[in-house]
């Protein structure tokens, strides 16, 4: 995962100067923000198309419109009055806490205004990314997400941890971060659905994948030794949007797509190690698309029931 920036930034005086630029992303504006605001710190990262940021605000912020769709999570921090907000469909009151939830639409401004600090994770994304997914999947127009999502801010269990667990990812050096990134963020994706109202279409859906698309993408998985995968990549594999593939790939296997390339990777593991005695276990982490030795070690552990050393001497 790229690492984007990391800085710290002094108010100015001007309060509009920052508002009237043009920022091609959320993230872009982040990084060069000089608004009235005190930033302490901030840090962006991306994984595809998706950015995730946190910034550590002295007080709640305004935003120019950028194209993206952002996502807002107080991580921590809490305001003592009641701050006055407006997404781009009318002003409303709430105190914002850690665990609110914002979602900001694009091409609009932002305005809230009151005291912080606070600690704020967004997950950003063009909207002209989002949007043909989203389409494809409810086969319906997707101009815009019902306006109801962007008029208040709000608590969702499934979100927050989705966002807490793509800033840990962010922070990982880990090979197989791409998918669990793609992931998380399907779960969140599906759950703005669910919650925007928007209704599947009544076809049938498929429940399952046949087994010629199950086979094609396996060998996808093992031609790409396992590593730099992402959930788009083996949706196309299996002809179907990524939102149904995880549903489906689990289906059919029992497991996530992500599970199942973790387990095929200890697969690979326990053949290297009974293979060459003397491969050291850091060289065989790396040989089978593990960060390092202690994250080949966590996973090995879990699946397996006991440490690659440990299983090494016994076989």
């Amino acid at each position: 995962m790229e690492t984007l920036a990391n800085s710290s930034n002094v108010p100015e005086s001007d309060p509009e100067r920052h508002r009237q630029r043009h920022y091609p992303s959320f993230a872009s504006w982040v990084r060069h923000y000089d608004g009235p605001q005190e930033i302490f710190s901030q840090d962006a990262s991306v994984c595809g198309h998706y950015t995730l940021t946190h910034s550590r605000l002295g007080e709640a912020f305004s935003d120019p419109a950028t194209p993206d769709l952002v996502l807002g999570l107080i991580s921590a921090g809490r305001a003592t009055h009641d701050n006055q907000l407006d997404f781009g469909f009318g002003r409303f009151e709430c105190r914002p806490r850690a665990g609110m939830i914002a979602l900001f639409a694009p091409d609009v401004p932002t305005e809230i205004a009151g005291p912080g600090p606070y600690d704020f994770l967004t997950l950003s994304s063009p909207w002209s990314k989002l949007r043909p997914q989203l389409e494809s999947f409810l086969d319906r127009d997707c101009t815009h997400l019902p306006p109801h999502l962007h008029t208040e801010m709000f608590y969702d269990a499934i979100i927050e941890d989705s966002i807490r667990s793509l800033h840990r990812l962010s922070q990982s050096d880990a090979a197989d971060e791409q998918i669990a990134f793609d992931e998380q963020v399907n779960w969140i994706l599906l759950r703005l659905i669910e919650l925007g109202g928007l209704k599947t279409p009544l076809l049938k859906p498929r429940a399952k994948l046949s087994q010629r698309d199950l086979c094609r993408v396996i060998d996808f998985i093992e031609h790409k030794n396992g590593v730099s995968l992402s959930l788009d990549e083996l949706a196309n594999v299996a002809d179907c949007s990524r939102f149904h593939f995880s549903r489906l790939f689990k289906a059919t296997t029992g497991s996530s797509p992500m599970e199942h390339v973790l387990r095929w990777r200890i697969g690979r593991v326990r053949e290297a190690l009974m293979k060459d005695e003397e491969a050291s276990l850091a060289a065989i982490a790396t040989e089978c698309g593990f960060a390092d030795q202690a994250h080949m070690g966590r996973h090995f552990k879990r699946i397996v029931g006991t440490t690659p050393r440990t299983w090494r001497e016994k076989a």
